[in-house]
């Protein structure tokens, strides 16, 4: 499979979890791919093909991730089960301990494949607004501004696609507290815009443009 121009994805989760600042966001993909042509010579004029475009979606890069974690020895198998989903395990209180990993369709665990991809974020400083209260069972609602590059890699996983694409990135959290359960459901929110990268692969060079769209919510 070839890589990309245009990156439109929806990452959305819900879920309850015990630890309030690990939230996983599951990655729904669409690709649009803009690839160098070919340049054929005669001896004294270089002709070069327009770039070739196509599509590709969440299920082709697992696909390659399946085939490089299995040839690195990560993975018993070089595909994913139908359904499998790619999520990125955010630790919003310290993001080295973010990563990528690989569920199956029921959300069981199958592989860490930050090796692969991972996300990297320029936070200090960040642009930040809004309303943080700090009282036990009190609302809050913030936001954040700052730079993030998302990075694909699989050339020392037996492939041959590498890619980056960065941007601003507007980061939303808010609490509401329940009158009932008194419990408070978090929300947060990433949505990366005017996002912009290059790579390559085994014809030639990529550009890529695009905007990812993120959000989880838990209960705590």
């Amino acid at each position: 499979m070839k890589i990309i121009i245009t990156l439109a994805a929806v990452i959305v989760a819900t879920f309850t979890a015990s630890a309030v600042n690990v939230i996983p966001l599951n990655f729904v993909v669409t690709l649009s791919v803009l690839e160098q042509g070919a340049a054929v010579t005669n001896g004294t004029v270089i002709t070069t093909a327009a770039p070739t475009q196509y599509k590709a979606v969440t299920k082709d890069l697992l696909n390659l991730i399946a085939s490089g974690e299995y040839y690195n020895g990560y993975y018993p198998s070089a595909t994913f089960p139908v359904g499998a989903k790619l999520i990125f395990q955010n630790d919003f209180d310290d993001n080295s301990q973010s990563r990528f990993i690989v569920t199956d369709i029921n959300g069981a665990f199958l592989c860490d494949v930050s090796d692969i991809i991972s996300l990297q974020n320029d936070r200090n400083p960040a642009i930040n607004y809004g309303t943080y209260n700090s009282a036990v069972g009190a609302a809050s609602k913030t936001a954040f501004n700052y730079i993030t590059s998302i990075y694909f890699d699989n050339t020392d996983a037996g492939g041959v696609t590498q890619f980056y694409i960065g941007g601003k990135v507007t980061e939303t959290s808010s609490d509401a507290v329940s009158s009932t359960t008194h419990l408070t459901t978090t929300t947060r929110t990433l949505k990366f815009t005017a996002m912009s990268g290059s790579g390559s692969d085994d014809v030639g060079g990529l550009v890529l443009t695009g905007s990812v769209a993120a959000s989880g919510k838990y209960t705590h």
